[in-house]
This record gives C-alpha cells, structure tokens and sequence, in this order.
C-alpha cells in the first residue's frame, strides 16, 4: 500500500506539470522548455517561505502570483512576437527563457541544496491496513485530485474553458468572432506557469531543492502530454497514473531496468499510436 501511495503522489505532481504543458500547446501551439524553471522556482519560493516567513503555506499564493506574472511576461516578450515563426524559434526562445529564470534563481537563492520541512499538520503519519501511510503524501495525493476534478470541470463547464478547446482548435476564427486572444493567450500561459510552481511547492518537502530539479520531471511531463495525446487533459490524468505507479513499483522490483523498460515501452506504444492515446489524427495529404 505504501509503494501505490509513492506512485499515485507521483503522478499526481506528473500530471499538475504535464496539464500546464497541455494546455499551452494547446492554445500557443508551442512546446514551453521553461516549464521546468517554474516548476524549481515554486520549490525554491517554498524554502523562502518556510525559512523566512515561517510559514510553509504562504508559498502558494507567493509561487501563483511570482511565477503567473513572469509567465505572463515570457509570452508578451518572447512568444507573443514570434507565433508566425518557425518552431524551431520558438524553442530556442523558450530555452533562453529558462535559462534566465534559473540565473535568477541562482543569483537569489544560490546553488546550494535546500530542505524544506513538512508542515507541521501534515508531518505524522497513520496506519492503514497494516502499514504506515505518510500523511503529507495523502496531502499531495488530496491536491491532485482536486486540480483534475477543477480543471475537468474549468475546461469543459465553464466560459473560460470553451474558449481555451476554442482557441486550441481555430484561434484565428476566434479572433474574427471579437476575442481578444493575444491576451488569452498570456493567461493561459501564465496559468500553466503557476500550475507547474504549485507543483514545485508541493514536492519541495518530498526532495531536495536544487537548481537541477526540474529537469527529469520536465522530461517525464512531456513523455505524458505525447502518450496522451497532445492537448488532451483527460489522455494526460490516464497516462500520469500508469507512469506514477510503474515508477514506483519499478523502483522495488527492477530498480536498474525502470528507464530502459519505461521509455522501451513508451516508444513501442508510440509505434502503434502516433497520435497518443486521445491524440487527434491530422490529415497531411
């Protein structure tokens, strides 16, 4: 019971950074490789909180509202210029992004490793058939929950969420009806952004916090939006939680073998499914 605690927290923090990534390419039709950044900065913001302001909770809206607005400022400064352009700019921009959100981090914080405590409410742990559960797990596991229930229900209830499936099928049309979707498209960005700090904030007492965290979880996010499908929210909860508890019964079982066995068989099911398990097929002839 414990290693599926391990798995299912795991792909809980896997899809809250994977559903961010989702829903950017969705609407911006760009691949962000500064998603991670925001990801090491909601971590980092958690030890400042812990450590200075003395309060582990006052991270989240500090991290919502740092990383919203430097997000918000990555797609005014360097997408908004750049969508006619090709990919390949676009990812070098994202890139050099990324490299400047960890200078900062680097130059605040510096390159130390960082421990950030479990809150106190959450610090015990209980027993559940047998075993001891770690509360804070239950926690991570609570919040995850609740983002894929909201953000279910943001995306297909709400005006917000028609106009973000509007947006990611035909923005142009979208313009032509009298949206505004240079600015839709900096608050989806800046959303996601601060999606991916929470994230961070949330595993910082689970890990240490250095500059290089973000780095594998930036790779397993993206492994989850191309097996799901690019812009598929639902695809993404699915595939986050075969890959949460593969990794965690990995990890006992085979411990030497989980990447090759995880990305082997990633690539063979992209063999079979270019498109991602609820991937749209695209004519291109």
């Amino acid at each position: 019971m414990g290693t599926a605690l391990i798995g299912i927290a795991l792909a809980m923090i896997l899809f809250l950074l994977a559903a961010g990534v989702t829903i950017i390419f969705g609407v911006l039709g760009v691949i962000n490789f500064a998603h991670a950044s925001y990801f090491t900065l909601g971590a980092f913001i958690a030890f400042e909180a812990s450590s200075s302001l003395g309060s582990f909770w006052l991270a989240f809206p500090l991290a919502i509202l740092v990383a919203g607005a430097i997000g918000a400022a990555q797609e005014i400064l360097t997408f908004r210029p750049i969508y006619s352009y090709p990919y390949s700019l676009q990812l070098i921009a994202s890139l050099g992004f990324s490299i400047l959100v960890l200078a900062g981090i680097h130059f605040v914080w510096g390159i130390d490793y960082k421990n950030v405590p479990q809150p106190h409410a959450f610090s015990a742990s209980v027993a559940f058939l047998g075993t001891q559960l770690s509360t804070y797990r239950l926690f991570v596991i609570g919040v995850g929950l609740l983002a894929c229930v909201l953000l279910s229900w943001i995306i297909e209830r709400t005006p917000v969420g028609l106009l973000i499936k509007a947006a990611s099928s035909n923005s142009n049309m979208l313009a032509c009806l009298g949206v505004n979707v240079p600015w839709l498209r900096t608050f989806v960005l800046a959303a996601g952004s601060a999606v991916a700090a929470v994230a961070g904030v949330i595993v910082a007492p689970l890990i240490a916090v250095q500059l290089d965290m973000g780095s594998t979880m930036l790779l397993d996010s993206f492994l989850v939006v191309v097996l799901a499908g690019l812009g598929s929210v639902k695809g993404a909860i699915i595939v986050s939680l075969v890959l949460g508890m593969s990794a965690a019964y990995g990890q006992l079982y085979f411990p030497d073998w989980i990447q090759f066995l995880t990305y082997g068989l990633a690539l063979a099911f992209l063999m079979l499914r270019p498109n991602g398990l609820f991937g749209r097929k695209v004519r291109v002839a």
